[in-house]
């Protein structure tokens, strides 16, 4: 009877442990391109991530709930594209030669953002 007891109160423990782990609820997918390692930011953040290229060669960045949000992706020819980013999505930013395509979850709203990157901002003056 002790060690069922035990057996049981080890099992509860583990079970809790487990959920107290961050889950993956979105992942940012870069397909094609050369190099092997990129840099991702999330925008207000401070620093950046590198994501280096997995076996099917692509960029996986997974996200937890906590890290949903905007994101910057620097090109290698010096284009900075925004990375929106929502729960449960699945974005993927397609390389062909030197330009990406967004498709996935939220291409649209993530083709629309980067054709108006100053939407929003007040002129000076």
């Amino acid at each position: 009877m002790i060690k069922a007891r035990v057996l049981l109160a080890s099992c509860l423990l583990l079970s809790a442990a487990q959920l107290s782990v961050a889950q993956t609820v979105a992942r940012i997918i870069k397909k094609g391109g050369d190099e092997q390692v990129i840099t991702i930011s999330k925008e207000g953040g401070s620093g950046f991530r590198k994501v280096e290229r997995n076996a099917n060669g692509e960029f996986v960045l997974e996200l937890t709930a906590g890290e949903i949000g905007n994101y910057n992706y620097g090109h290698k020819n010096s284009r900075y594209y925004t990375i929106y980013v929502e729960q449960g999505a699945r974005v993927v930013l397609d390389q062909s030669g030197d330009s990406i395509l967004f498709k996935g979850d939220l291409a649209a709203e993530n083709r629309y953002v980067n054709a108006n990157k100053y939407l929003g901002y007040a002129q000076n003056g």
